[in-house]
């Protein structure tokens, strides 16, 4: 994964190196935040990489760690901010992941120095990632203080597209199935009439007047489709929103939850509402915090999720991966699930390097038995390969083209099965 371009490294690079110019009572201010914050920077570093398995720049030392120690603390003749230059780290010139997760370890309440005015580097860096759709947010805290992690950034969509005009060709195809009940169809509703306030209105003439936010609901799919529900044998122009809920096709009945959760906007109460009774139902949708439906079956091989995969960032390309399929776009699900499973391999680092870690998981997985050891090891292998050999992660005219959708399936269901039994044993 590389969309953050080089111009955008550059900058966040130079505010460590030339500090935020802020203007107070119009005199200038330059703040400055170390890169490592309250640590040194081979304490940094090992954070985030196994110095002594990387290789010395220096021949005097048998790895980083040694050439890192001689030069930036015995003789202390490194410049300021040398890393991010150095190749060995990949900040500059490798995988977005790597630069992403890099960041985050710099605002990480272990890390950051709350002396320093770190929360404005903060703010900058994330203004500037936003440009390459990146953004840095808090997951949790440790002790009252945020902790970092960083995900795919959309704004908030400007329009709704329902969920059976994004999934229409899915849906045609009957690749994606769903039945409501009548008691569900009732409830859901009811839990709508709950949320049917009164808004009000000012049109050009300044007449005032006010619809019921199911009424702007209805308007909202009317956009994209005439509203329909089953009556005597047949589907007829809806005229009763009760009747509409109780006899229109299942996915219109999505497309209304969705809109209403567009109309009421950031009320996380509804879509809890909503979830819990689609799941007490066992109809495997969910309304996302974004205000969309998505189908829970697309998570091919589900990921156990009152066990969450504790890694944000692998939890993050996951996600991208799922979403990216349930659209449709086959090439893009792939390449994320892919750099997911390259980044699953460094599951013991730092520790371990890369080509230690992804053994340890293999006789892991294997559960100490020669065979599905021999047996794992060889689908680590191959799948590698195909991703070195393929189109998937590189695009260079020496791979080989994926030009047909059922290969791009094949390979995602493939890679998703042995991701996600790997994550079930060790998470």
């Amino acid at each position: 994964m590389n969309k953050i371009s080089k111009i955008t490294k550059r900058d966040i690079f130079d505010l460590f190196n030339n500090g935020i110019k802020q203007v107070h009572y119009f005199e200038n201010s330059i703040y400055n935040c170390n890169y490592h914050g309250r640590l040194e920077e081979i304490e940094f570093l090992e954070r985030l990489y196994h110095l002594e398995s990387m290789e010395s720049s220096d021949h005097r030392y048998l790895n980083a760690k040694g050439d890192i120690w001689q030069h930036t603390v015995n003789n202390n003749d490194y410049p300021v901010n040398w890393v991010f230059k150095d190749e060995r780290f990949e900040l500059f010139d490798g995988d977005d992941t790597v630069f992403l997760d890099f960041i985050c370890e710099i605002f990480h309440p272990e890390v950051r120095d709350e002396s320093t005015n770190w929360r404005l580097f903060f703010d900058r860096i994330n203004e500037l990632l936003k440009y390459d759709e990146f953004e840095l947010y808090s997951y949790q805290k440790i002790s009252g203080r945020e902790v970092f992690t960083w995900r795919v950034y959309s704004e908030k969509h400007l329009y709704l597209i329902p969920y059976s005009i994004r999934q229409e060709q899915r849906i045609k195809s009957k690749d994606i199935k769903l039945k409501l009940s009548k008691e569900l169809r009732y409830q859901i509703l009811k839990l709508l009439e709950e949320y049917d306030e009164l808004r009000y209105f000012t049109d050009e003439t300044n007449w005032n007047y006010t619809k019921q936010l199911s009424e702007l609901a209805m308007e909202e799919l009317e956009k994209f489709y005439i509203p329909k529900n089953y009556e005597n044998n047949h589907y007829v122009p809806a005229k009763d929103f009760d009747c509409f809920i109780y006899n229109t096709s299942p996915f219109s009945v999505l497309d209304v939850i969705e809109a209403f959760a567009y109309l009421l906007e950031e009320n996380s109460h509804f879509k809890e509402r909503v979830n819990d009774l689609l799941s007490h139902h066992k109809v495997s949708f969910n309304l996302t915090d974004g205000g969309e439906i998505i189908n829970t079956n697309d998570e091919l091989f589900q990921l156990n999720r009152k066990k969450p995969v504790r890694e944000p960032g692998l939890e993050k390309l996951l996600l991208i991966a799922e979403e990216e399929y349930t659209k449709g776009n086959y090439s893009t699900a792939v390449e994320k699930l892919w750099d997911a499973f390259e980044r699953l391999k460094t599951y013991y680092s730092p520790s371990l390097d890369k080509k230690s870690s992804a053994e340890k998981i293999v006789k892991e997985v294997a559960k100490e038995q020669e065979e599905f050891q021999r047996l794992f090891n060889d689908e680590f292998k191959s799948l590698t390969t195909i991703g070195n050999n393929f189109k998937i992660r590189h695009h260079e005219t020496t791979k080989i083209d994926i030009s047909e959708e059922i290969h791009y399936q094949y390979f995602y269901k493939r890679c998703m099965a042995l991701i996600s039994t790997v994550i079930k044993i060790l998470y």
